[in-house]
C-alpha cells in the first residue's frame, strides 16, 4: 500500500495530498543536515503538539485536526515540522510550517507534486457585521481562490483535482449565519464554474456540503453545552438521529480524491444524514 503524503496550510487552510512515495526529505534519518528527530508531545490540547529543534528551542504547533502522531521530525533550518499520522485510516506525511504560512507552490516542491487540493478553511462569520463578513470573505472564499491559482501549475502536471469544502447552509436560508451561508453558496458556484474551466485541462474539481458535524473541541461540542437548545433543536432536525463525524466527510473526500470519481467534476456532494431534507 502507498503512503501518502500531505501537507496542512494553517494559513491558506487547505490539504495537499500527494499520491506517490514518501517524500525523501520524511525519510532521512536522524543526524541529517537539516533534521532532528524529536519525541513530539501535546501541549495543552490534543491539536497542539510541540517539538525541539537542533538547537533545544521547542516549537508549538497548531494542527487543525488533533491526529495522533505516529513518528516526527522539525527541520533545523525552517522550523517546519513533519509528522506521520493517521487520516481516514490511511497513513500519511503531514508538514506543517512553524510560521503557519506554507504556500501551495512551496507543499508542490516540497512534495515533489501535488495531486489533490483541500480548501477546508472557514473563518465561521456568523454574524451579520463587517468581521462577519470579512472573516467568511478573507477565509472561506479567497483563502481558496488564491490556493486554487497557486496549485494549478502542479495540478496540471499531475492532473489531479480539487476538492472545496462548502456546507449545506450554502443551500438554503441560514439567517443566523448570513455571511457563512452565502459564501459557502459562492464555493459551490466557484466549484461549478472551475469545474467547468478545468476539464480540457483534465482536473477535477468537487465540493461537499456537510451538516452539521460534532468533534472535540468543535463548534457543536462547545454548543451543546453553551447553546443547549440550539443543538438539541439542530440534533433533532437530523433523519438520522445524530451529528455527523469528520471521519464521514473524509470518507467522501477520499472517493473524491481517488479514480473511483474520474469522471466527476463540478459537483457538490451533501454529507448530512438527510439534515437538508427536512
Amino acid at each position: 500500500m502507498r503512503t501518502l503524503a500531505a501537507v496542512l496550510l494553517a494559513t491558506a487552510a487547505c490539504l495537499l495530498l500527494a499520491d506517490r512515495p514518501t517524500p525523501a526529505v520524511a525519510q532521512q534519518k536522524p543526524g541529517a543536515p537539516r533534521w532532528e528527530y524529536a519525541e513530539l508531545t501535546y501541549r495543552g490540547t490534543p491539536g497542539r503538539p510541540a517539538g525541539k529543534d537542533k538547537d533545544g528551542n521547542e516549537h508549538i504547533f497548531d494542527v487543525l485536526e488533533p491526529y495522533p502522531i505516529l513518528e516526527g521530525a522539525i527541520d533545523a533550518e525552517d522550523g517546519r515540522l513533519v509528522f506521520k499520522t493517521i487520516i481516514g485510516g490511511v497513513q500519511v506525511w503531514t508538514a506543517l510550517s512553524i510560521h503557519q504560512a506554507t504556500q501551495p507552490a512551496e507543499a508542490g516542491k516540497a512534495l515533489d507534486g501535488i495531486d489533490v487540493l483541500i480548501n477546508n478553511a472557514s473563518g465561521v462569520g456568523m454574524k451579520d457585521d463587517e468581521s462577519g463578513w470579512q472573516a467568511s470573505v478573507n477565509v472561506d472564499l479567497f483563502a481558496t481562490a488564491r490556493a486554487t491559482r497557486a496549485a494549478l501549475p502542479f495540478l496540471e502536471q499531475s492532473k489531479g483535482n480539487i476538492i472545496n469544502i462548502s456546507s449545506i447552509s450554502g443551500l438554503r436560508a441560514v439567517p443566523r449565519s448570513l455571511p457563512y451561508a452565502a459564501i459557502k453558496a459562492a464555493l459551490i458556484n466557484y466549484t461549478m464554474g472551475q469545474g467547468l474551466a478545468l476539464a480540457p485541462k483534465q482536473i477535477r474539481v468537487n465540493a461537499i456540503a456537510p451538516g452539521s458535524i460534532e468533534f472535540p473541541g468543535g463548534i457543536w461540542a462547545n454548543r451543546k453545552t453553551s447553546e443547549p437548545e440550539l443543538y438539541q433543536r439542530v440534533l433533532g432536525s437530523i433523519p438520522w438521529g445524530r451529528l455527523g463525524s469528520p471521519e464521514e466527510i473524509a470518507g467522501v473526500a477520499l472517493f473524491l480524491a481517488s479514480d473511483l470519481a474520474r469522471w466527476v467534476t463540478g459537483q457538490t456532494i451533501v454529507v448530512d444524514g438527510g439534515q437538508s431534507l427536512t
